[in-house]
């Protein structure tokens, strides 16, 4: 997530890798990390004042990044996983809750990764 200087969230942007362990995109969960803090720094542009990941995995599945307010209304980002799009944004509707957004929850990317047991069919 990229924040400008009044600590509103000005872009967001998640990596995952498209092929299994040992092919073509994968990528760890650092390089991941790398990758995604790369793309972020180019959406945010001259806007950004901070940067933090919420969230990182090395698993195979499925992810989903929902926000929700806070009754407060602070924005509230989470990731959930899955092993199907269904139980990853369930996932991530419980995690909202469980840091105490109260708004209606919307999902803003729903993504498939591979993850480090994933292997490159030979």
């Amino acid at each position: 997530m990229a924040y400008n200087a009044q600590g509103l969230w000005t872009a967001a942007t998640y990596y995952c890798s498209g092929s299994s362990k040992g092919a073509g995109d994968y990528k760890d969960e650092s390089g991941a990390r790398d990758a995604a803090m790369r793309d972020l720094k180019r959406r945010a542009g001259d806007d950004l004042a901070r940067a933090e990941v919420i969230s990182s995995s090395d698993r195979t599945g499925h992810f989903a990044v929902a926000r929700a307010k806070t009754a407060a209304g602070k924005e509230v980002f989470v990731v959930g996983y899955g092993k199907s799009p269904a139980e990853a944004d369930a996932a991530a509707e419980s995690e909202l809750k469980r840091a105490g957004a109260s708004g209606s929850p919307t999902i803003m990317y729903r993504y498939f990764s591979h993850g480090a047991e994933s292997r490159a069919a030979r």
